[in-house]
């Protein structure tokens, strides 16, 4: 199945709002963008959800968008099993055009059990959480990020390992960022991790 179109969880074009809707993409070809909640003038796009657990998106990846005046904030993306994407996608949190308003708050990537899924950057995303899968080797990179677009100075990462299976805390620093990592083999085998990896040379490890 091809959409060469946009796809939206949620729209709004008369001062509303966009909240609490939920897209997911499971195997079609998207040409366009992806979003799970859209505002096409003033309001806020707010705990929308965009789950992608495959197919190929050509487009860009948006938790909430806001054209005119509002907030983009507490959106969630989670990305698993084997999707691809295109050379120019960037997964983004929230979008507004103002540049007053918040984009950033409570927005969340999710990457579950999945890996070397690459994008050209990501942006606006206080939270990041990682599930790592059983069968992930060391050094084997997560999430790729082609142009170096990744900035996490001011993120949190938390939540990270997969529950029932990693159960001892590894601490981490990345970037200007504490998390932890819930691995035992971590703890135990010392072994490293790729959570993010950009072929601009910017690598976040789990150690």
């Amino acid at each position: 199945m091809t959409i060469r179109e946009h796809v939206r969880g949620g729209y709004s074009d008369k001062h509303g709002d966009a909240k609490n809707n939920e897209v997911t993409i499971t195997g079609a070809t998207v040409g366009g963008n992806v979003s799970g909640g859209l505002v096409n003038n003033d309001g806020n796009a707010e705990n929308n959800k965009v789950i992608i657990n495959g197919g190929k998106i050509d487009g860009g990846v948006c938790g909430g968008a806001v054209v005119g005046n509002g907030n983009a904030t507490g959106n969630t993306i989670t990305i698993a099993g084997t999707p691809e994407f295109g050379e120019n996608t960037i997964l983004c949190g929230g979008i507004c055009a103002n540049e007053r308003s918040d984009a950033f708050t409570g927005n969340t990537l999710v990457i579950k059990e999945t890996k070397a899924i690459e994008v050209k950057g990501i942006s606006n995303f206080e939270n990041y959480e990682f599930h790592l899968s059983k069968d992930l080797k060391p050094q084997e990179p997560i999430l790729i990020v082609r142009d170096g677009g990744c900035s996490l100075d001011k993120s949190k990462l938390a939540d990270i390992g997969l529950r029932g299976y990693y159960t001892q805390p590894c601490p981490v620093k990345l970037s200007k960022t504490n998390i932890t990592v819930c691995s035992k083999e971590a703890m135990e085998k010392e072994t490293k991790y790729t959570l993010i990896c950009s072929l601009q040379g910017f690598d976040g490890l789990c150690k």
